[in-house]
């Protein structure tokens, strides 16, 4: 009891009357007490009470908590303790992953049809599937906060410099400058569908979010498989995974397409070297806006709750009203062309990374720099970012980098490329760069 009421400092234990015990003593006394320090309460209750004490912990507490130890992680996957998650957790950034969800979701339907039991609600993520992916998901997590990652490489994926590569689910798109689009199973590695007989360098492809798309201009068409592309041939294409020629065309610009977006619902919005942003109804083909404003190509966009945002080559970013079609500001920050651009609307904050060496991040409240984030020896030449905080760029100088955007340090420092990295694109548990040395490389954190 005297022990214990003596204070516990670094290496040694200090006396009550403040004098320091002598090494040896304290040495015994040390080795003495650790044991007592060390013993989990928890471990001499009967298990029934160690779930019951277990059942009030949040998803996430459950899951940090499954890590600690053997017995903890043995007691913790009891599918009891899971049974009232599965409504709770309908909309999880987790289960936004089809490709996990479905893999999950799989595996039980087989052990369901196996032992004759009855069939699981497709709709909801049963008590193991739910189990299964928070694990998986504070795995993740712990992966990303120790730079733990594991590297797949698509090695001479273009004969050419590769300009873009973007995916969704386990479809990976690749665009380059030997003018072909490669569609691809990132699981296999394998090249789906090689497109040819585009015009000139392909600059961008990205996908269309899921919606409700059945029919455009006379086809049939799967929501959750199209993408568009530009490049130097000054047209966008609107394709369908799987086919070879595209489903619709749509004409307006006057110079090469360099960038796009597709979150606003039923458009495509597209910045070009004709320094314009132009807006296209998708299912009419229509061009319905023309901004302009910039002096120079447009680089980058990104659009969220009514508001889109545009870098380019005249060093500046522009702030658009896209119901009003007019610019509400003009942000002034870097001192070379502005490559990539992102807007956190939740945040009130636009993330941008130039030629000038520096990512910056900026208030869009005040259009003052908030951190500026340093670290690339080359030009910042791409951005991703996701609402948990994650920010990603890509460099001239080969590298990739990950941030923490609050206090502006650079997390991690990933040198697997030997030329610009032209492109970088995350999500919650990997990234994926393409390179000017023709590779492409996927960092799986899971």
């Amino acid at each position: 009891k005297q022990w214990y009421q003596r204070r516990v400092r670094g290496h040694f234990i200090i006396e009550e009357d403040q004098q320091i015990i002598p090494n040896k003593t304290k040495q015994n006394t040390l080795h003495t007490i650790q044991p007592h320090f060390q013993i989990q309460m928890l471990h001499n209750l009967p298990e029934e009470l160690v779930l019951h004490v277990f059942s009030f912990l949040s998803i996430d507490d459950l899951v940090r908590i499954s890590m600690v130890n053997k017995f903890f992680g043995v007691v913790s996957l009891d599918l009891s303790l899971w049974l009232d998650f599965g409504n709770k957790l309908k909309g999880h950034p987790i289960f936004q992953t089809n490709q996990i969800n479905n893999q999950y979701q799989a595996k039980d339907k087989g052990k369901d049809n196996k032992n004759n039991n009855s069939k699981a609600d497709d709709n909801k993520p049963n008590e193991n599937n739910v189990r299964n992916l928070c694990i998986l998901n504070r795995k993740t997590c712990v992966n990303w906060e120790r730079g733990k990652y594991k590297v797949r490489e698509f090695s001479k994926a273009h004969s050419k410099s590769i300009f873009q590569a973007t995916f969704k689910d386990d479809i990976l798109i690749s665009c380059a400058e030997d003018s072909i689009i490669k569609v691809w199973n990132m699981e296999s590695g394998k090249v789906i569908k090689n497109i040819m007989g585009n015009f000139g360098w392909v600059y961008s492809t990205e996908f269309l979010p899921t919606e409700s798309y059945r029919r455009i201009n006379g086809e049939d068409v799967q929501s959750d498989k199209l993408f568009v592309s530009g490049g130097q041939e000054k047209v966008v294409k609107l394709w369908e995974v799987g086919k070879s020629s595209p489903l619709m065309r749509y004409n307006g610009h006057q110079s090469s397409i360099r960038c796009f977006e597709t979150n606003l619902q039923g458009k495509i919005i597209s910045g070009g070297f004709d320094n314009k942003i132009r807006i296209f109804d998708i299912e009419t083909g229509h061009s319905l806006v023309t901004l302009e404003g910039h002096a120079n190509p447009v680089l980058s966009l990104s659009y969220s709750c009514g508001y889109l945002v545009s870098a380019s080559a005249d060093y500046s970013i522009r702030v658009w009203d896209v119901n009003n079609s007019h610019c509400i500001g003009v942000l002034n920050t870097h001192t070379d062309r502005v490559n990539a651009v992102k807007f956190d609307p939740t945040q009130h904050r636009i993330i941008s990374g130039s030629s000038d060496l520096t990512i910056k991040v900026c208030d869009l409240r005040t259009y003052m720099v908030v951190n500026e984030l340093l670290g690339h020896r080359w030009h910042v030449t791409s951005l991703d970012y996701e609402s948990t905080g994650k920010l990603v760029s890509g460099s001239s100088d080969a590298s990739v980098r990950i941030w923490n955007v609050e206090d502006g340090k650079c997390n991690h420092v990933l040198d697997h490329h030997t030329q610009t990295v032209s492109s970088v694109k995350l999500d919650w548990r990997k990234i994926v760069s393409a390179s000017w040395d023709n590779s492409i490389k996927i960092f799986d954190f899971s």
